[in-house]
């Protein structure tokens, strides 16, 4: 990743497993940082290792529960008086009970797709200047396909509400390109990792899965690679920023996503979406 030194980013989801990577990464590059995330204690001590890890960092943070977009649309006002030269998408959950939310969507939906895309478009049209927003994908976007009778896939387990999450998030991001000239934006996937957000298993079984999963897949560290990489990646649409073995391991690469069959009925709906978020919001 080049010299950040100076430019503001914006990490949401900053108290995570990967999102202080991000984060940490960014203060040793010279970044200052505005931290979105719900946690104030945690986002104090992520303060506190960024100013150790570079003193003269500006750092700011936004207390924001991106399960209520009453808070994000304050979260988003508040971000509309700060400096984002790069916005980075990274707030998500997974294996969480799903209960609807206050625009209409279940949590796992607004949480990884609906807060996260409305807050880089408000600000967009808000007036505030972003030169790179980056969304933090996944592979699990192949799980789930645009279903027009049950949009946020309530009811059908948290896989696939946290598949059609991230294919939400993908494809609406790819259509951003056309609306907003100004912004590059990038999609990038950390592949697996064991972040507080994969290993909520639950039960004997699950924690046999979870000391497979820290042993197999890649650490937090470098997990990160591909969303800093996606700072300066000559990104674009219908490409994403990836591990290149299997999408799961090794140097972040760019690699073409086919435009699926559903892409403008997900698209169409993400723009309706936001159009209803941000006159009831």
């Amino acid at each position: 990743m080049e010299d950040l030194k100076g430019k503001f980013i914006t990490v949401t989801g900053a108290t995570g497993g990967l999102g202080v990577e991000i984060c940490k990464e960014a203060a040793r590059r010279g970044a200052n940082l505005n931290l979105v995330a719900r946690n104030k204690d945690k986002c104090d001590k992520l303060a506190k290792v960024i100013k150790e890890l570079s003193p003269n960092a500006k750092v700011n943070v936004i207390i924001t529960d991106f399960s209520s977009m009453e808070s994000v649309k304050r979260a988003t006002e508040e971000l509309s008086l700060l400096n984002s030269d790069v916005i980075i998408l990274n707030a998500g959950i997974y294996n969480e009970e799903t209960y609807v939310t206050d625009s209409g969507y279940n949590n796992i939906f607004q949480v990884n797709f609906l807060s996260q895309y409305y807050t880089v478009r408000k600000l967009l049209d808000n007036g505030v200047k972003i030169d790179t927003a980056i969304a933090v994908g996944s592979l699990a976007h192949r799980w789930a396909k645009f279903d027009k009778n049950n949009i946020d896939y309530s009811g059908t387990g948290y896989n696939k509400v946290y598949g059609n999450s991230k294919r939400f998030l993908t494809f609406s991001f790819f259509d951003l390109t056309e609306k907003y000239k100004g912004t590059r934006f990038c999609v990038a996937h950390p592949g697996v990792s064991p972040t507080a957000l994969l290993m909520h298993f639950r039960g004997f079984w699950g924690k046999v899965a979870a000391f497979f999963v820290k042993i197999l897949f890649p650490h937090p560290k470098r997990a990160k690679r591909s969303i800093t990489r996606a700072i300066t990646a000559d990104c674009g649409a219908f490409c994403w920023i990836g591990p290149w073995i299997f999408g799961i391991y090794g140097r972040p690469k760019k690699r073409k996503l086919k435009k699926a069959d559903d892409y403008e009925d997900v698209v169409k709906t993400a723009n309706e979406i936001y159009e209803s978020v941000k006159a009831e919001f």
